[in-house]
């Protein structure tokens, strides 16, 4: 029976991930619902985790992954990616604009949007706006990961894990100062024994109201995740998530001139408040389904496949440029030329996979064994797409100005046009294997990949290595030595460029990496000297394009190195910090244009601090402080204009407690207490430049009531 079931699972080998989709939820999950029994049973004889799809703890794995809790540590007021996001130091935002979906970067590498972003393990575009409300924690994957990732950005994978099915019932409300509201639901029912279906269905409905005026929305979202077991040796686990979200989106800024960084009064200015322009309705459906098998006490299996689907309909007002040189940045006096932007847009992933586990031995050795194959595509269709503005008899396009946003312009109009439909395709095949010997241990993979762009034509093969040595010099502490190769999309190039449009082929990139983790007396810590590199892109300085630029081109190399950390101490005495600081420096070498330059909205220094104390002689309240700092910034790529480096706190009140009868959190968040204006985003997307100021002092609310 057993070699029958392998055989069959062979031949059904479609897709390979060694990416640990559960890894923080089944080992740092502090709940007391996942202390019980149930949960403890159903999990050793299937639950394949581990870094390289096998059973290993994040602690004992020769990479930098970081994991944090959502269900229980996300303050109110915090339902945007950046919020949950900004715990890790080494994580930058990148156009995560308001009202629109979110991009970041890690190690100052930009993530992919079509490659870098997970749930459960499973790629999904980043166009589709993930919900929080259901998600149970967060692990950030940093740096190459050829073998966890395949295709993917240098900087890593950010990957979500859903909440399993337990038995709960709860409600919750949340409000902050400016009007918004999220109200949420639960209901579950946990796994039962020997065999049986666990169900955890979630709701939430929320009244979206920013600061800024002209930009409130909605969403609806709704989730349900089922655990099937039909034996002690077989289970499935599929989620679907699905999501509707309205809501105008805050454009960012332009430097004016070139030169000059705007006024910060412009915090609250939303220059999409034009009669005719309209939401952005972004509408998506997740569904993933992951089979799980133990065909025998050395041998097991995983299967998984996954549609993710993003329906978007833009409509804005946008503004960028000027009408005098130089054109692509807002005009000097805060006048900008304003386009009517318009696409209907679907961007779907499909990705599949599966793979095959075996522990052996061979004399003192014991190995670890993975072989996987996976595919993962990415289809975009942009139709009725057209960017238009309307000029007067001089020449000059329609232009407000910073002073006067709120003042109606006319319609520009426009006609749409269907653009040829993109597909990326990777294909992929890997091996890897895990070898122990005594306190030693040693990583070696490699990962076969075929990559082909439509309707580029781009065809490529690669193989990616991987290998790693890691000492378990003690119990709790290792120390340990990677290198890797990765292979990432290329860029298209920006509109200021002569060959706008260009796509430019996949690069290959590389990083070598040292690191320290380990644990004493309660204090745990994950260290890591890191050096990247990929081949640099850029629009070259001067040429013949209608922005007075030369051609979008690859030459030289990034080069990116530094350290990052993340540490907890033990609580004692009701008290606890934890933290994670990085410095990166990000430099481009023979381009012949931009070298030695920091690279554009990469601080070299950023941390995060969180201290949290427990009320005495109050039972169930909690204070926390959260300490921001991030370090100056480049704002063009030159590095002629730069933003100051900020420092933000945030506070916070927990307070576990009994209403009506049964047990509550009620919760309350001041963001940004010192009402600090700064510039939070002022990275290069869309052909530009852009600026995105932080957010002010802001307050919310929030109790969770479970029945």
């Amino acid at each position: 029976m057993t070699k029958r079931r392998a055989k069959t699972l062979c031949c059904w080998l479609v897709a390979s991930t060694a990416y640990p989709s559960l890894i923080f939820a089944a080992t740092n999950a502090t709940s007391p619902e996942l202390g019980t029994v149930d949960v403890r049973a159903e999990r050793p004889p299937i639950a394949l985790t581990g870094i390289l799809g096998e059973r290993l703890p994040i602690a004992e794995a020769p990479v930098q992954v970081t994991g944090y809790l959502l269900a229980d540590d996300l303050p109110p007021g915090s339902q945007r990616l950046a919020t949950a996001l900004q715990r890790d130091a080494s994580v930058g935002e990148n156009y995560a604009t308001t009202g629109y979906y979110e991009n970041f970067t890690v190690r100052g590498f930009t993530l992919d949007r079509g490659s870098a972003y997970r749930i459960n393990g499973f790629v999904v575009p980043a166009e589709f706006h993930i919900p929080l409300d259901n998600m149970e924690s967060v692990e950030i994957l940093k740096g190459v990961g050829g073998l966890h990732g395949g295709q993917v950005s240098a900087g890593g994978t950010i990957n979500f894990v859903t909440r399993r099915p337990l038995n709960v019932r709860a409600v919750g409300l949340e409000v902050d100062g400016h009007g918004g509201s999220l109200v949420t639901g639960e209901v579950g029912r946990a796994l039962s024994e020997p065999t049986g279906i666990g169900v955890r269905l979630t709701a939430a409905h929320g009244e979206l109201h920013p600061a800024q005026a002209g930009a409130d929305g909605r969403r609806d979202m709704a989730g349900i995740s089922l655990d099937i077991r039909t034996s002690l040796n077989f289970k499935v686990l599929a989620d679907v998530i699905a999501q509707r979200r309205t809501q105008p989106a805050v454009p960012g800024f332009q430097l004016l001139g070139g030169t000059t960084l705007p006024d910060s009064s412009v915090r609250d200015l939303n220059i999409n408040r034009q009669p005719w322009s309209r939401p952005v309705e972004n509408n998506g459906v997740m569904a993933g389904l992951r089979g799980e098998w133990k065909l025998s006490e050395q041998l097991r299996a995983r299967m998984g496949v996954a549609q993710t689907t993003a329906h978007i309909n833009d409509n804005l007002a946008t503004p960028w440029g000027c009408n005098t040189a130089p054109l692509e940045y807002f005009c000097g006096n805060g006048d900008y030329v304003l386009y009517k932007y318009h696409a209907t847009e679907r961007r779907a992933t499909q990705h599949a996979e599966s793979s095959l586990h075996l522990d052996t031995a061979t004399g003192p050795l014991a190995h670890a064994l993975t072989l996987g194959v996976e595919r993962i595509e990415r289809q975009v269709r942009q139709s009725d797409f057209y960017s238009s503005t309307s000029y007067d008899a001089f020449g000059n396009a329609l232009s407000g100005n910073l002073a006067t946003t709120g003042q109606p312009l006319v319609d520009p109009g426009g006609s749409g046009t269907n653009l040829a439909p993109t597909k990326a395709v990777q294909r992929a095949a890997y091996l890897a294997d895990r070898v122990t010997w005594g306190s030693f241990r040693v990583f070696a993979s490699a990962r076969a990949v075929t990559i082909d762009q439509q309707p580029s034509g781009i065809r490529e093969q690669h193989v990616l290595p991987q290998l790693a040595l890691s000492w378990m010099f003690s119990p709790n502490q290792q120390l340990y030595a990677s290198w890797a190769r990765g292979l990432e999309f290329g860029s298209e190039a920006p509109l200021t460029a002569a060959n706008a449009g260009s796509l430019l082929a996949p690069r290959l990139t590389k990083q070598t990496e040292v690191g320290w983790k380990g644990s004493r007396a309660g204090f745990g810590w994950s260290a890591a000297l890191f050096q990247m590199e990929r081949p640099y892109e850029y629009t070259k300085p001067s040429g013949s394009s209608w922005a007075g630029l030369g051609d979008y081109v690859r030459g030289g190399q990034q080069n990116n190195h530094g350290m990052d950390i993340s540490w907890h101490s033990p609580e004692q005495r009701g008290f606890r910090l934890e933290g994670s600081q990085a410095y990166i420096r990000a430099v481009a070498s023979g381009s012949g244009a931009f070298d030695g330059v920091q690279i554009q909205n990469v601080p070299r220094f950023s941390s995060f601090v969180r201290a949290t104390a427990q009320v005495p002689n109050v039972h169930g309240l909690e204070t926390y402080v959260d300490w921001i700092a991030r370090g100056e910034r480049n704002a063009r790529r030159d590095g002629s204009v730069s933003v100051p480096g900020y420092q933000l706190f945030n506070l916070g009140v927990t307070w576990k407690i009994q209403l009506v009868g049964q047990s509550a959190v009620a919760a309350f968040a001041i963001r940004n207490a010192t009402d600090r204006r700064y510039w939070r985003d002022v990275g290069e997307a869309y052909s530009a430049d852009l600026l995105f100021p932080g957010e002010g002092r802001s307050v919310a609310a929030s109790i969770r009531i479970n029945l």
